[in-house]
């Protein structure tokens, strides 16, 4: 996140509240009234009243598209006429899809907001108001049960930075101030509200002050704490590669790059930076799920840092399933965990493989050792899949040429390429690439850039 000033801020939040934001409309013909809805669940209720199968999404860039219901299966739909008979119309986009873009959209903005606004110090009361009507328009437009209980949370901790953004909220809207409690967890909103501002309420010191201030910093801000980074020379691209593994997508939801929990406390369960993910968690499941990601994404060498709970189970999870590890000391214990872990993880593993996978695997592991020890060509004829393992191989020694390696240094990451495409021979996960003619271009000095 980026260093932001209090004025920046300040400019910011009343950009935000000033611009235009999603809406749907309905016009009724028969009194020419058009009424306006914040969610599209809204809006449908609202075409029901007046007996209507459509009506209109507006986006803040002023985009109008029409949602009608398709009479065929009852769901409502972004269409578009058809140019070859405008009395046809297409069924283009689920209403329901754009409905979760909103909500994580809007989400997102609160986010984004709450850790600008947590990082700043001596910020003019005003602020912390027009903050609070711009969140509670964000939140109005949100319709997902679990994305409000997030974003309730989130207010809910603004609120405990600054007294003038829950009174701003409760002023400018009590039912949402009533919403966000029936919402959150544990003590009501309104009654924390009422805690802040009370006049009875006990005199802090400024120590304590500073104490409860820095604690919901840590809470809300301290994302980064504990990380993994890719630690490979070079990796296939990730945009290919599962953002979640397939079996634990149901587990989380995700807003930008960020991971929340869909238990009950909805907590931050880790930040999606690319080639390193980051936690402010020690929770050992949330570390499992982490290395799974790092394992689904194909990573075979990783860094980690952070707390030693954090590192010593991040070392064990990976190290049983194959992935090397720096950044931790194990200890004799942390071995004998991993061995547990790997025995176990071997049992299951090869009881729910049917036979062919297991013939696969067994057809993989040769492929790998024909990679390493015989001549790449003749490797290649016996076992026509290593084809995109040699296509990788040459495009790795083209990429570090490029980027003005020694040859000495070539040769280094070439030894060690050849190992990691051995690895991935196993695991399956060699990237496929694509053949194209070669066609002269300009390439401008900035594109020449490569991923990790």
């Amino acid at each position: 996140m980026e260093n932001i000033t209090n004025e920046e801020f300040i400019k910011k939040i009343k950009a935000d509240l000033i611009q235009s934001k999603h809406r749907f409309e309905i016009h009724d013909p028969r009194s020419d009234v058009r009424y306006k809805y914040d969610t599209s669940k809204e809006a449908i209720k609202g075409a029901s009243r007046i007996g209507s199968t459509s009506f209109n999404h507006i986006s803040p860039q002023g985009e109008d598209s029409r949602i009608t219901q398709n009479q065929s299966d009852g769901e409502w739909y972004r269409t578009e006429r058809d140019n070859r008979n405008l009395l046809r119309e297409h069924f283009v986009r689920p209403l329901t899809d754009i409905q979760k873009e909103i909500d994580n959209e809007n989400l997102n903005s609160i986010v984004e907001r709450s850790e600008q606004r947590a990082v700043l110090k001596g910020i003019n009361p005003e602020a912390d108001q027009i903050l609070a009507k711009v969140d509670t328009i964000a939140f109005s437009k949100i319709q997902g049960q679990e994305v409000k209980e997030i974003a309730a949370k989130i207010i809910q901790k603004n609120n405990g930075i600054s007294p003038n953004y829950g009174q701003a909220m409760r002023e400018s809207s009590p039912e949402t101030v009533e919403m966000i409690a029936a919402l959150t967890v544990g003590k009501k909103f309104e009654e924390f509200v009422n805690d802040r501002i009370s006049t009875t309420e006990p005199k802090r010191t400024a120590k304590k002050e500073k104490e409860e201030e820095e604690g919901i910093k840590k809470k809300i801000n301290s994302q980064g704490e504990n990380k993994i980074e890719l630690d490979e020379a070079f990796t296939a691209r990730q945009s290919d590669k599962p953002l979640l593994p397939p079996n634990h997508e149901k587990d989380y939801v995700r807003v930008g790059n960020k991971y929340f929990s869909r238990n009950g406390s909805k907590d931050l369960a880790f930040t999606d930076k690319g080639n390193n993910l980051v936690t402010a968690s020690n929770d050992e499941k949330n570390t499992q799920l982490m290395i799974k990601v790092v394992e689904a994404r194909g990573w075979h060498e990783i860094k980690v840092s952070g707390s030693e709970n954090f590192k010593r189970e991040a070392w064990i999870e990976a190290t049983a399933r194959g992935i090397k590890v720096k950044g931790y000391t194990p200890q004799e214990q942390d071995k004998e965990e991993v061995a547990k872990r790997d025995l176990a993880k071997s049992k299951t593993d090869e009881a729910s493989l049917p036979t062919a996978t297991k013939e696969e695997k067994s057809y993989r592991e040769i492929m790998a050792k024909a990679w390493l020890k015989e001549n790449p060509d003749m490797a290649i004829k016996k076992y026509p899949d290593l084809i995109n393992a040699m296509a990788y191989a040459v495009a790795t020694d083209q990429k570090v040429q490029d980027m003005g390696y020694t040859k000495a240094e070539r040769e280094m990451v070439a030894g060690r390429t050849k190992e990691i495409i051995a690895d991935r021979i196993k695991a399956g996960t060699v990237p496929e690439m694509r053949i194209r003619e070669n066609v002269p271009v300009q390439v401008k000095q900035q594109e020449q850039e490569y991923e990790r």
